[in-house]
């Protein structure tokens, strides 16, 4: 093979140019003044990025050196100087020195002895990596109160060093924003990033502002998470864009098994429609750090039981104070669902009342479920929490038995009160773990929970919310007489299960 000619070498250099690739600087270059022992340790769209001593200090540092640039690129380069130099955070690179030496343009940085972020992350324990995401989130937001938006956050983008601290670099693609919060200077249709952490606007090429940094980061939250992107971002370029900007990925739970809040945190970042995401990376590494701290989330939406949850969990609320407000709110439930059930049966509701006694009603069902089948589970968990289960129990019977009483034919409501009864039978069952051994009391629980699901199945046999449970309350039933050697019993009660 021969050696291309002078002409073709050049015409090569100009065509890798066009295409966004550096030129080759090899063999290495001199060092501009002040610098000396350069090698080179990366090569990106922009440049080539060396590592240096400075003569003055002897420090290391790195020099982004680029060849011979046209109009765009030059402006570029000049943008990040310009940027990076009103930037002062610990979690972003400083720019101390720039210049023109041999023909080429060079700006002298701190040099990040470190691993990109997702690769970090990788070898981290799910709190440590969070918390990391948290300091590159308020570097991000840094950033952004001073009017810049970054445009090409990426986990190649942010170096974590030998003592975990991430450095966000690379501010070639920011811009600054306007007075209405978008970029200034942009040309309507231009698409700028990287593809797999693009926002849906910026796939569009539409004006990008906050929020499209917030998508970036919510793309390498998921990527954190799951160890994968979104979107691989293979196949023709349009149809790459067109999935960036309309098709939702996949959600991380069907990726690996991750916590529900943390997803929604994902989601919410990722929300196609601007208005729908955090509106400042500032709120994301808040709502992360309400997260770690088992406090209620800012996406999650401050549902009463959510937040009752979340007080149990973290042992803000003393269990003793937690089990008396259940207790009042049963009370209160228990009398309106009788209310409301008798107000049904004789059509004494008035219109205009008929839609939020609906509500309330829907609200009180809620309740029995939800405190039945969450609510303890984390409580069980709590250590010497035996005797307030046994009280939760006692007053969760209770008011089951209020609304079994108030049900009537109410199918809807006899299914939520046989799934009631259903979850105090496991809970009391000694067969489940953390179970409170009471044999006979989860027999007498779940023969009500059967009971009122055969009547719901004489009135509305059809129902579709009606079958499954109620055939995992016989069989729990057929296994308590098992255990009990009470084999014609079991017997029974599996011939109705299956």
């Amino acid at each position: 093979m021969t050696s291309p000619s002078h002409e073709e070498a050049e015409d090569l250099v100009r065509r890798l140019r066009r295409a966004g690739l550096p030129p080759d600087l090899s063999p290495t270059p001199s060092a501009p003044p002040g610098y000396r022992d350069m090698v080179e340790i990366a090569r990106g769209g922009q440049g080539v990025v060396f590592r240096a001593i400075q003569d003055s200090t002897g420090r290391v540092v790195a020099i982004k050196m680029l060849g011979d640039l046209e109009g765009g690129a030059w402006r570029r380069f000049a943008r990040e100087i310009e940027i990076v130099a009103t930037l002062d955070h610990p979690n972003i690179v400083t720019i101390f020195d720039s210049g023109f030496d041999g023909g080429r343009r060079y700006l002298v940085m701190d040099h990040i002895d470190g691993r990109r972020l997702d690769e970090a992350a990788s070898t981290m324990s799910r709190v440590e990596a969070l918390s990391l995401f948290v300091e590159v989130c308020r570097a991000v937001s840094h950033a952004h109160q001073r009017g810049i938006i970054h445009r090409d956050l990426k986990p190649s983008n942010i170096l974590v060093d030998d003592e975990g601290a991430p450095h966000l670099l690379d501010f070639g693609l920011a811009r600054r924003l306007d007075a209405s919060g978008s970029i200034e200077h942009t040309a309507t249709g231009s698409v700028a990033g990287t593809l797999a952490w693009m926002s849906p606007e910026q796939a569009l090429g539409q004006p990008a502002d906050v929020r499209s940094d917030v998508y970036a980061l919510g793309v390498m939250l998921y990527q954190i998470c799951t160890g994968r992107l979104p979107d691989p971002c293979e196949g023709p370029m349009l149809e790459v864009l067109q999935r960036l900007a309309h098709e939702t990925p996949p959600a991380p739970s069907t990726i690996v098994a991750i916590d529900d809040e943390l997803e929604t945190i994902i989601r919410t970042a990722m929300a196609r429609e601007p208005d729908r995401r955090y509106q400042t990376a500032r709120e994301l590494a808040e709502d992360i750090e309400r997260l770690m701290a088992n406090l209620p989330i800012l996406a999650k939406g401050e549902h009463p039981w959510y937040l009752l949850r979340k007080a149990v969990a973290r042992h803000r609320v003393p269990i003793a104070v937690a089990l008396l407000f259940v207790v009042v709110l049963f009370a209160s439930s228990i009398a309106m669902t009788v209310l409301y059930a008798n107000q049904k049966r004789l059509g004494t509701l008035a219109d205009d009342r008929a839609a939020l006694a609906q509500e309330r009603y829907d609200q009180v069902r809620d309740l029995a479920s939800t405190f039945i089948e969450e609510i303890d589970p984390i409580i069980r968990r709590l250590p010497g929490a035996a005797e307030t289960r046994h009280r939760l129990v006692e007053t969760s019977l209770e008011y089951l038995e209020g609304l079994r009483a108030a049900a009537g034919d109410d199918v809807t409501l006899l299914i939520d009160v046989a799934r009631g009864y259903a979850a105090i039978g496991n809970t009391l069952n000694a067969r489940h773990e953390s179970s409170l051994g009471d044999p006979e009391g989860a027999r007498r629980s779940l023969e009500q929970a059967v009971a009122l699901f055969e009547r719901a199945l004489t009135l509305d046999p059809d129902h579709p919310d009606l079958h499954d449970p109620a055939h995992v309350a016989w069989a729990a039933l057929g296994d308590l007489h098992r255990d009990a050697a009470r084999p014609q019993d079991a017997l029974e009660a599996y011939e109705h299960a299956f």
